[in-house]
């Protein structure tokens, strides 16, 4: 009788341990999953830049389109496209289509191109014949140069720092520099290379994006 009773306390013990393990296992199945991660970046996108805001009658939009075209029609690189459209936004934010501006399409005084019967200074740079002109003359230089990086600041500032005009008046020339002294006191915003760069650095985004909205 004392082996029976063992045995039964024995068996008791086991029945009480194999519910106590699966009431502990069902507990461990009734528990709720993790909440998944749905925290998201903190880091917003950057809208994309508006290259032609406050655009007066498309004429910015008009004027790298033209840049653009005459591009492509002279088989030039994107890296070409994209030097001429930094150097036009670096001097005049593309606004050669402005009466009366003095500048050409790439900021110079002295034109790129003279037209039979017209000043060389006083004549209208928002005209076709200057407008073309000066993209052409742009392009060419490049070629004339050699050039070959990849960098459109590298390309514009090279074809523009080079350059030699007419002066104003007689048979003398100009150079970049030269062309841009200011008057009145004004600041000159290219008075080196350094300033140029930096000029053309903060340029070459709206060229991009001009690009990307045109090509």
């Amino acid at each position: 009788m004392q082996i029976q009773h063992r045995s039964s306390a024995a068996l008791g013990l086991f029945v009480a341990v194999a519910i106590t393990a699966s009431a502990l296992t069902a507990c461990g199945e009734d528990t709720a999953p993790a909440a998944p991660d749905t925290a998201t970046s903190s880091v917003e996108a950057t809208p994309e830049l508006d290259p032609f805001e406050y655009d007066v009658n498309n004429w910015k939009k008009d004027t790298v389109t033209r840049i653009i075209d005459i591009g492509r029609e002279r088989n030039e690189s994107d890296t070409a496209v994209l030097a001429a459209l930094t150097a036009s936004y670096g001097e005049v934010t593309w606004w050669a289509a402005l009466d009366g501006t003095s500048e050409d399409l790439f900021g110079w005084k002295s034109p790129a191109v003279v037209v039979p019967g017209a000043g060389r200074y006083r004549a209208q740079r928002n005209e076709a014949p200057y407008i073309t002109g000066a993209i052409n003359r742009f392009y060419q230089r490049g070629h004339d140069l050699n050039l070959t990086t990849d960098d459109p600041v590298d390309y514009a500032i090279a074809v523009q720092t080079t350059d030699i005009r007419p002066a104003s008046l007689g048979d003398a020339t100009v150079t970049y520099y030269q062309d841009r002294v200011t008057q009145r006191g004004e600041p000159n915003r290219f008075a080196d290379e350094n300033a140029v760069r930096t000029r053309y650095a903060e340029a070459l985004s709206y060229a991009e994006a001009a690009f990307r909205q045109i090509r």
